[in-house]
Parts: structure tokens; sequence; C-alpha cells
């Protein structure tokens, strides 16, 4: 379901917008399944055609390195699932590791 009513979107975006930067960084094409066949590029250019009027200059891309962007939060969010320490710790630091134990996020 939609967080928003529809016909709406473009309000809700100005409202977020007045508030917050936005960081939107760069996916591997090939490790991100809504992406296939999308390259960095395209991915920049899809941000780039939000209009400024709505992002009042508060969307940001960020190309990130090959390491980087093949991460996927839902494969992090799988290994705290599958109880798989070793993987989870290689996809965020030890103190967010620490807190989703804590917390028993992702059970």
């Amino acid at each position: 379901p939609k967080y928003y009513p529809s016909g709406t979107l473009d309000d809700v975006l100005r409202s977020i917008f007045s508030k917050v930067e936005i960081v939107v960084a760069s996916r591997d094409p090939s490790s991100a399944s809504s992406l296939k066949g999308v390259s960095f590029e395209q991915q920049e250019a899809q941000i780039g055609k939000l209009s400024t009027e709505i992002t009042r200059g508060r969307l940001h891309f960020l190309r990130t390195g090959e390491g980087m962007a093949a991460l996927s939060s839902s494969a992090a969010r799988d290994a705290f699932a599958q109880h798989d320490e070793q993987r989870a710790l290689g996809m965020v630091p030890a103190c967010v590791h620490d807190f989703i134990v804590q917390q028993q996020l992702y059970k």
C-alpha cells in the first residue's frame, strides 16, 4: 500500500524535501533485481528527472565503488533473519550489527 493518497505524491515529496537532504547511492545493476540492465549513468539520470521545484536541490546521487554498489539491504536483512553472523558482519559495521541483534530486528 502507498503511504500517500492517490494524486498527492508531488505534495508529499515537497514536504519531505522541505525537511531533509536525501542521498541516493548507486547500485550494482547485476545485483539489484529491479535494476537489471540499468547502468550507473541511467540511475543518475533517473534521479535527475525529478523536478528541482519538488526536490529543492536536496536530492543527491552518490556513485559508489564496486564493493559498496554490490551491497544489498535485502541481503543484509536476510543474513540477520537466517542468523548468518559472518555474512551479516560482512555487510554492516559492527555497531549496526550489535544494534540489530540487541533490538531483535529482522526475526
